[in-house]
């Protein structure tokens, strides 16, 4: 794979990491409205090129909802902002059943936080010397924060080649690769399962649209770099 291609996937893959973290991170924002519809042509195109069932539905789905918000009137908007807010709040916040976006509650039958994989995590960025949740209020185990961390590594692939730093981009790379087998691709799947499962009870398509986008991404992104990395 040239250099350039290399640099290209990579920033890439940072876009897409820092956008579904965004997804998952909170409620709705502006700022969160306004990258998704800056970036919903990247999103359908790559989903289009994947050939992946999964990425296909869901980024039909978010961009459906970018479009609709272009046309908005402010009180529409208001009133479309609130409905996907009432969805995140009834999937992740409360209610019954409410979907766990941590890994250790997740993985947990007790669904207690800041366990193992809590502990891990905060190793993997402690030895990355990453400091990506400073700023941020979510624990380092959650789904929000795993996806920027992927990102996160993706830039410094990307930075690396770009500067003909072959050794770092590499590494970065088998980096992303080890935190799938032993972190996301435990649970990310599972998580956007259960939020597919409740399409019934949702007002909005994103959340959905979302799950499915990420079930897609991830399973072709580890492909990605599980074969990248065997040649």
């Amino acid at each position: 794979m040239e250099t350039s291609e290399l640099v290209s996937l990579n920033r890439g893959r940072d876009v897409i990491f820092n956008y579904l973290s965004q997804c998952f991170g909170d409620i709705p924002q502006k700022s969160f409205e306004e990258m998704g519809i800056n970036i919903r042509t990247f999103i359908k195109e790559i989903a289009d090129n994947s050939g992946n069932e999964d990425m296909s539905k869901g980024a039909d789905l978010m961009c459906a909802t970018f479009a609709s918000i272009v046309d908005m009137s402010s009180e529409q908007l208001e009133e479309h902002r609130l409905k996907r807010s009432k969805d995140y709040t009834k999937l992740f916040m409360l209610g019954k059943g409410i979907i766990p976006y941590t890994e250790s509650a997740y993985s947990s039958e007790e669904r207690m936080i800041k366990q193992e994989p809590w502990k891990q995590v905060k190793r993997i960025y402690a030895d990355n010397k990453l400091k990506i949740v400073s700023d941020r209020k979510e624990l380092e185990d959650h789904i929000a924060i795993e996806l920027l961390f992927m990102g996160t590594m993706s830039k410094k692939s990307a930075d690396a080649f770009e500067a003909d730093d072959f050794d770092t981009g590499a590494e970065a790379l088998q980096t992303q690769l080890g935190f799938y087998e032993t972190h996301l691709n435990r649970w990310a799947g599972s998580f956007c399962n259960d939020i597919i499962g409740r399409s019934d009870e949702l007002l909005t398509d994103f959340y959905v649209g979302a799950a499915l986008f990420m079930r897609g991404y991830l399973a072709e992104d580890y492909s990605f770099l599980k074969e990248l990395l065997e040649d």
